[in-house]
């Protein structure tokens, strides 16, 4: 959405207002179609999705905003995603040898200047694993210089954004991303051991469906029942040779026994032990094992904090991607729309502060959802009253919607009750409710139900 300074451009609140509404239809014109993708394949919204799965799974992804007009298209510009293992050094290039005798200083892929600054990514025309495959298969299995391009970090004579990575980075001067899983992969493997080793002993025990022990004074007994082959591999077999499959049953020599352990495995323990390591792998993501589960068996007050706990964490993520991702792609569209005249902005190019006051705007995605809907309705309510929030940031936090939308909607529907001689309940809050002041009288965090006793009742 929108929000250009009108104080520093010289704006009424209507006129900015106004023109809030243009840049977002403009916009939306842009990004809610598979022509802003450089695959023609995904919208705007789809390919944030897809960069947050990529920094989540290889630590970073490499975003270019390359032109290219399209028929049918209104804007050039466009958003192509590179996968994280093409931006590399080099081979060959790069090294402490090449880097004295003037060479480019690569690392990791990212080209810096003398004095630090990212300049440019080099990135694989194709990728590494697919070359060593190549190289297997009769091919070349070695990315030559002629393998790599270089991708500038930004225009030359405009600034524009050209590439840029996306990656939550922990350390200073951390040129790559690290994928967010890796920092519990012991885990995540001592895990996936368990599941599985638990699965194998499992299907085992049911291999085992009867075991026979006979005397066996002699071969007669099976005269008729086995033929010869089977005779002989009866009588020579080793005894500690045993068959295994659904049904079998495996005669055995004359004094061995097998005892298994039928009644025997981790089934008790099974579901403690992996939530433990839940808990391990929650906590270094900084999701409460609940909500990674998805188990909400506590109370109200403890499944809502672990929910308000993990909204924190989303919050971080959303202004990274939309700090890296969001804004410089809208930064980049609205360059093109004011160069294409589409969007009148009077000293756009020439002063930094009128550029920022055209190109500021708010991102909102999708609500946190709640547990008890009710309550959180009569505490927005009581929020916007206090005048210590708004209704267009409550409609944003309860389901992502649009206030203005939502006040233009609601005045086609009272239009509409009024000429068809129905009531219309709009200006009704909730706690106009006759049924609200009981329900708020046992406000016990519950939800109107009474807790355990252990439970203090604190929201």
């Amino acid at each position: 959405m929108p929000q250009i300074d009108g104080a520093v451009l010289g704006k009424t609140k209507e006129e900015a207002a106004a023109l809030n509404k243009f840049i977002a239809d403009e916009f939306n014109l842009f990004a809610n179609t598979p022509e802003v993708d450089w695959n023609r394949r995904s919208t705007f919204a789809q390919l944030q999705d897809l960069v947050f799965t990529n920094q989540c799974i290889s630590g970073d992804v490499l975003v270019t905003l390359p032109m290219k007009e399209r028929m049918g298209g209104v804007y050039a510009t466009k958003i192509r995603l590179i996968e994280a293992d093409r931006v590399m050094n080099m081979w060959g290039a790069g090294t402490e040898g090449d880097t004295a005798a003037g060479g480019p200083r690569i690392f990791g892929g990212v080209e810096l200047s003398p004095d630090g600054e990212v300049v440019a990514y080099w990135v694989a025309k194709r990728h590494p694993a697919s070359a060593m495959l190549g190289g297997l298969l009769g091919g070349n299995p070695i990315l030559e210089r002629e393998d790599f391009e270089r991708i500038p970090a930004f225009g030359p004579e405009t600034g524009r954004p050209v590439a840029f990575l996306v990656g939550e980075m922990e350390r200073p001067e951390q040129r790559r991303a690290v994928p967010m899983f890796s920092k519990c992969m012991t885990e995540l493997k001592n895990l996936s051991r368990y599941i599985e080793s638990t699965t194998v002993q499992n299907v085992i025990k049911s291999y085992f469906t009867a075991f026979v022990t006979s005397a066996m004074p002699s071969t007669e007994m099976f005269s008729g029942l086995i033929n010869d082959d089977a005779l002989t591999d009866l009588t020579q077999r080793n005894p500690y040779h045993v068959k295994l499959g659904p049904g079998i049953i495996n005669w055995m020599r004359p004094g061995d026994q097998i005892t298994f352990p039928i009644h025997a495995g981790p089934e008790s323990e099974f579901e403690p032990y992996t939530t433990a390591l839940c808990k391990f792998i929650g906590a270094s993501l900084g999701v409460p094992f609940e909500v990674l589960l998805k188990q909400f068996n506590a109370s109200y007050s403890a499944s809502r904090a672990s929910l308000l706990q993990f909204w924190g964490r989303v919050k971080v993520m959303r202004q990274l991607l939309v700090d890296q991702f969001c804004q410089p792609v809208f930064n980049a569209w609205l360059m093109e729309a004011v160069a294409r005249g589409n969007v009148k902005a009077p000293g756009f190019f020439e002063d930094p502060r009128i550029f920022r006051a055209w190109s500021r705007c708010s991102w909102s995605g999708a609500s946190p959802g709640s547990i008890d809907p009710l309550k959180e309705i009569v505490a927005a309510d009581k929020r916007v009253k206090l005048g210590i929030s708004t209704l267009e940031r409550e409609a944003l936090e309860i389901n992502g919607s649009d206030w203005r939308e939502n006040a233009l909607q609601q005045g086609l529907e009272l239009a509409f009750s009024l000429e068809q001689g129905l009531p219309y309940t709009r200006n009704q809050t909730a706690t106009d409710d006759p049924i609200m002041p009981d329900l708020l009288a046992s406000d016990d965090g519950s939800g109107g139900e009474p807790l355990p006793p252990e439970d203090g009742g604190a929201i």
